[in-house]
């Protein structure tokens, strides 16, 4: 079971509805400095609540152990990078790892452990 401890959060506006991607991976514009869904591969955060609407703060994991949303079947101890649709995904060795699994998820749209943070590219 997913669980969720001691963790390093901060607070963005949101660049849009993020109402159903609670616990799915975020990045942050760093001009505006505002959230949304991770791209394939970029640089993420954990999204911890639920902003429905631009201009709505939501807090973010950038560091700690926490909950998140994995994009299929995925084994503990493995680097974690988002998808196009801000899953965790094993990450390759040219993607922004932001994490690590702590526990084995059996399938898509599972919640998995995860340790966030250091943020670097595999290669």
């Amino acid at each position: 079971m997913a669980t969720q401890k001691f963790s390093v959060r901060r607070s963005y506006a949101a660049a849009g509805d993020l109402s159903s991607h609670r616990h799915k991976l975020v990045a942050l514009n760093a001009t505006t400095e505002q959230i949304a869904l991770a791209g394939a591969g970029a640089a993420a955060f954990v999204l911890e609540d639920d902003p429905d609407a631009a201009g709505i703060y939501g807090s973010v994991t950038v560091m700690g152990v926490t909950k998140v949303v994995v994009g299929a079947a995925i084994n503990a101890q493995v680097p974690i990078t988002p998808d196009a649709s801000g899953l965790a995904v094993a990450a390759t060795s040219t993607d922004n790892v932001c994490g690590i699994t702590l526990e084995t998820g059996g399938g898509a749209n599972e919640l998995v452990t995860c340790l966030i943070g250091g943020q670097h590219v595999l290669a």
